[in-house]
């Protein structure tokens, strides 16, 4: 949720991530930041940066993300790109070669479908990686601006109940990652909650699901993202 590089303490957050041992450090971000903090990316043990583009166009990004800073985005972009390039060669052994992978994403809407071909085609050609993303409701948070309801015709228990835990900056483990405030938490890591209690909790909504009684949680009554594997 949000962009980490906002975190006042984003640094200090990765480098103690990778201590602990955590591996396939992500980062999602707009990008829109000064210089110098993308030339502090490249000195981090981040494996994937996500990008949140959501065009190929200024017209486009200026109309989805209500900013006219797309050329600030894709000169960090270039920056990154080289700034890896240049590492790379300097520290041929270094242990984070090749990395971080760069991903742009787009949520694909009415509006930025006008873009989609070619912003896939083109960051596919130049980094090996894009996203298109289906655009999500939080469970009703958002205006829901999908193009199209890909439910299947008849609801099955979801999936992500038993495959994702999301823990929030505050401790909050959501039910789900389209829980975006924690409105139906099962637990608060920083109140005690351990990571077995809180799957615990996700198995007892997941067997409810599996015995077609979805409307028992608010949230997953108005769900349209239940059938994602």
């Amino acid at each position: 949720m949000g962009d980490a590089l906002l975190h006042p303490q984003w640094e200090e957050i990765i480098t103690k991530a990778a201590e602990l041992g955590v591996f396939g450090l992500a980062v999602d971000t707009d990008l829109l930041c000064e210089p110098g903090v993308v030339e502090r990316l490249l000195c981090l043990p981040v494996d994937v940066l996500t990008l949140r583009l959501n065009a190929d166009t200024a017209l486009v990004y200026e109309k989805v993300m209500g900013s006219d800073r797309f050329k600030q985005v894709l000169e960090n972009l270039s920056k990154l790109f080289n700034g890896r390039i240049a590492r790379d060669e300097r520290l041929p052994q270094g242990p984070w070669m090749g990395r971080p992978w760069m991903v742009p994403r787009l949520v694909k809407t009415a509006d930025t479908l006008v873009d989609m071909e070619s912003f896939f085609d083109k960051w596919i050609h130049f980094l090996g990686h894009a996203v298109i993303e289906p655009a999500t409701t939080g469970c009703g948070l958002m205006l829901d601006l999908a193009t199209h309801d890909l439910s299947p015709p008849k609801r099955f228990a979801c999936r992500q109940l038993m495959r994702r835990l999301t823990v929030h900056s505050d401790g909050n483990v959501a039910l789900c990652d389209q829980d975006w405030l924690a409105r139906a938490s099962v637990g608060n890591v920083n109140q005690g909650t351990t990571l077995t209690q809180a799957w615990a909790k996700l198995g007892e909504v997941f067997a409810a699901h599996q015995s077609g009684q979805w409307g028992e949680q608010p949230l997953c009554a108005v769900c349209r993202e239940w059938h994602r594997p």
